[in-house]
C-alpha cells in the first residue's frame, strides 16, 4: 500500500479503479510544460490544470495496471499503478473514472494488443497543435494511444460510450487537454495530487 505521505490512502482501493479510467497529469519537468504550453496555451497562463499527459487503467483480477505511451518508457507500456504513483508524485494528477461498463473487456484487450508499440518523435508534438500531425498507427503518443484504442473499442461496438466519444477525434491530432475536456463530458475528476 501507498504511504499516505504521497496520497490519501484510503482512496487507493481496488473499488476505486476499473479498466478504462483515465489518469491526467501535469507534470511540472519541461516536456511536460512544453507539451502544455503548445497544446492549451490560456491555461497554461492561468496557472489551470493543463494535462501534459494522459494514461489508462487496465484491472487484472486483484491488480491495477496503467497503461501509457512516454518517452521514458519508449513508447506503450504497463506498470503497477502503485510504482506509476509514485513515478508521478511530484505531477498532478486527475483521476475520471469512466462509464464503460459492458466494453471494459474489450479496452483491456485494445491495450495489451498495443503493449510494446514505439513512442511517436517527439518533434511532431508541435504539429499536433496545429491539426497538421499526418502519423499511422506505428508510433504512438500518449492520447494518441488512448483515442485509437477507445476507437478501436467503438468499431466493435457501436453506439456505446468510447464510439460516442471518440468518434469525432483524429487521433494523430488529439492533444492531453483535448482528451481532457472529452472526459469531462461523462465524468468528474478526483484529485489525487
Amino acid at each position: 500500500m501507498l504511504s499516505p505521505l504521497y496520497f490519501k490512502q484510503e482512496y487507493f482501493t481496488l473499488a476505486n479503479f476499473y479498466t478504462g479510467d483515465l489518469l491526467f497529469t501535469q507534470g511540472r519537468g519541461l516536456f511536460s510544460k512544453i507539451i502544455s504550453l503548445f497544446t492549451h496555451p490560456v491555461s497554461f497562463f492561468r496557472k489551470e490544470f493543463t494535462p501534459s499527459h494522459v494514461a489508462m487503467i487496465r484491472r487484472d483480477d486483484a491488480e491495477l495496471f496503467v497503461y501509457e505511451s512516454t518517452t521514458l518508457k519508449g513508447g506503450v507500456a504497463r506498470t503497477p499503478l502503485e510504482d506509476w504513483l509514485i513515478e508521478h508524485k511530484k505531477d498532478r494528477i486527475r483521476h475520471f473514472q469512466m462509464p464503460f461498463a459492458g466494453v471494459r473487456d474489450l479496452i483491456s484487450d485494445e491495450l495489451v494488443a498495443l503493449e510494446g508499440t514505439p513512442y511517436e518523435n517527439w518533434f511532431k508534438l508541435a504539429k499536433v497543435a496545429f491539426d497538421s500531425n499526418k502519423a499511422g498507427a506505428n508510433r504512438l503518443f500518449c492520447s494518441e494511444f488512448l483515442v485509437r484504442v477507445l476507437q478501436e473499442v467503438g468499431q466493435k461496438e457501436p453506439y456505446t460510450i468510447p464510439h460516442m466519444l471518440t468518434r469525432n477525434l483524429d487521433p494523430n491530432n488529439t492533444s492531453p487537454v483535448e482528451l481532457y475536456n472529452v472526459a469531462l463530458t461523462v465524468s468528474v475528476p478526483n484529485t489525487l495530487i
